[in-house]
């Protein structure tokens, strides 16, 4: 079973982090896996706006730009690295974008076995 886990680059000084990924009205965080998400609730005011609200969680939040955002594919390179959405991994000379958790080259797919060929060289957001 793969671990369910997120990279996105902070706002504050655009490294990335890695963790769990969550929204709380219309910002976008990260919260360290160390944190775990529990106490989740959500209601709505009087002019149906969704809020949520999140207990024990806020010293593990972090913001993060959500067009850099990722989900972890659960492959690895051939190297032993992680590939995540957005990453850019090469084959011999072929270059693939990775994108919703799959190798895709235009209509092609790349197959879950050939991520141990691969090599992650960059991502989108680079």
């Amino acid at each position: 079973m793969r671990s369910i886990k997120f990279r996105a680059r902070r706002l504050d000084n655009d490294e990335w982090v890695y963790g769990y990924y969550v929204k709380i009205n219309k910002c976008h965080y990260i919260c360290n896996q160390d944190v775990v998400p529990i106490g989740i609730f959500y209601y709505d005011k009087p002019n149906k706006e969704r809020i949520n609200l999140i207990s024990n969680l806020l010293a593990g939040l972090v913001q993060v730009d959500p067009e850099t955002a990722g989900e972890f594919t659960g492959l690895h390179d051939k190297n032993g690295k992680e590939i995540y959405e957005g990453d850019i991994v090469q084959r011999h000379s072929l270059k693939l974008e990775i994108h919703h958790a799959r190798f895709m080259m235009g209509k092609d797919n790349m197959t879950i076995g050939d991520a141990e060929y691969c090599e992650v060289i960059s991502n989108v957001h680079e």
